[in-house]
């Protein structure tokens, strides 16, 4: 098994206590997804670089509040002219500026042996993964990111996301603490997923794009496929056989 974690990497805590000390701003550069995986025995603080970059990314706007900011990383399907095939998702990476030069990989997150699918960008419709991250940063005099923050979910709506809604507005929708059982699952014609599990999820459509995120106990069981798809008031999750767990939210942006 692969190692999976995000964390600031020892380059990037420099620089934060570089522009701290001299009260300098913080200017994020770019925003980088990847294929790669790391091994077992590396140090996820010493990344340097994506093991296998794939293309750029966007994000929404920074929130900076006291010493932490926080911002959505986000990849989509139709960033970079349109992707032609599908990938997996495995790592990304946030950069910023050096004001002596150059630029650092200040963040750096891998998903291990659970990648998140990208659909191939066709007739229109755009798969959409989104990744939140807050880090402490230090008293930087201020923060700001030198590419356009084109995510489609706002830092204001990602702050509703967290609190105990529902629905938050037509386009993003979420779900929380949701059991299944053996019993919700049928039949499948997906050799590697034989079966699913289809949960009513009231407003969601066929042009929403799914994140699920199970429970610790239930992710790391292997059973479930690392994507889903929508229908109709419908999230439809696919497994290797029929299995109880709980998902802690499903949210839902619109493709």
């Amino acid at each position: 098994m692969s190692l999976q974690g995000f964390a600031v990497t020892a380059a990037g805590r420099n620089l934060f206590a570089k522009l701290t000390a001299r009260s300098e701003p913080a200017e994020f550069t770019r925003v980088m997804f990847g294929t790669g995986k790391l091994a077992d025995n590396e140090d996820i603080f010493n990344v340097t670089e994506l093991v296998a970059p794939l293309a750029k990314g966007t994000s929404t706007t920074p929130e900076y509040k006291d010493d932490t900011v926080s911002m959505i990383l986000e990849f989509r399907s139709d960033l970079n002219g349109g992707l032609t095939e599908t990938v997996w998702l495995n790592e990304y990476g946030l950069y910023a500026s050096d004001p002596d030069g150059g630029e650092v990989l200040v963040c750096y997150g891998n998903l291990g042996d659970c990648p998140d699918s990208v659909l191939a960008f066709k007739d229109g419709q755009c798969t959409v993964r989104d990744y939140p991250i807050s880090i402490v940063i230090g008293a930087v005099s201020d923060v700001s990111i030198d590419f356009p923050a084109a995510a489609f979910v706002t830092w204001e709506e990602f702050g509703e996301v967290k609190g105990d809604v529902s629905v938050l507005k037509e386009d993003v929708l979420t779900f929380k603490n949701i059991s299944m059982t053996e019993s919700s699952f049928t039949s499948n014609t997906d050799s590697d997923y034989p079966y699913k599990s289809e949960i009513t999820c009231t407003g969601v459509t066929a042009n929403h794009v799914p994140f699920v995120v199970f429970d610790k106990d239930s992710a790391a069981t292997g059973i479930f496929a690392p994507y889903a798809e929508t229908t109709a008031g419908k999230v439809i999750i696919y497994a290797v056989k029929p299995a109880a767990c709980t998902i802690e939210s499903i949210v839902c942006t619109r493709g």
